[in-house]
């Protein structure tokens, strides 16, 4: 006769497959953004802007976009393809708008343009598509980076895909 529990009975040994895998996204996440923020840097150097690349590694961000005063986008990083499905040199040399379109709000459009001529730092949720042309809700947190006389040069654009739209 056994003289152990139903509960020691039952007992599984812990498996730390979940624990090891979740550490493992974690570990990728921090080399990613470590990429990310070596590339800009390195952009930073050549085009004379000052910003304080570092801090992204505290941000949460799917893409990273970076457009100069005209909006034309200079460079995108891995999580742009992963998130939008378009490639970087799809988007080099356009705006975002090719990611908007009929579900794309115009105040929201607007309220971004409005912002991004005051030359503050700002979040804003707009609905974008990928190229499969599935719309999601993209929140787009913006700040301005400046070139060494203190001038606006580029805008960073950090952004998350929240919710598919619809």
């Amino acid at each position: 006769m056994s003289t152990k529990s139903a509960a020691q009975r039952n007992f599984f040994p812990l498996l730390c497959w979940d624990v090891i895998s979740s550490q493992r996204e974690l570990m990728v996440e921090g080399f990613r953004k470590n990429l990310d923020i070596n590339e800009l840097s390195d952009i930073s150097e050549r085009k004379g802007w000052v910003f304080e690349w570092n801090q992204l590694v505290d941000k949460s961000y799917d893409a990273i976009v970076i457009t100069d005063t005209n909006r034309k986008i200079l460079w995108v990083n891995d999580g742009f393809k992963e998130m939008t499905g378009y490639p970087k040199s799809f988007a080099l040399g356009r705006t975002p708008n090719f990611l908007q379109g009929k579900e794309t709000n115009e105040s929201s459009k607007q309220a971004i343009r409005s912002k991004l001529s005051v030359g503050d730092s700002f979040t804003q949720q707009v609905v974008n598509y990928k190229q499969d042309k599935s719309p999601y809700v993209c929140e787009i947190t913006i700040y301005p980076v400046k070139n060494n006389r203190h001038e606006i040069a580029a805008f960073l654009a950090l952004e998350r895909e929240i919710r598919q739209a619809g």
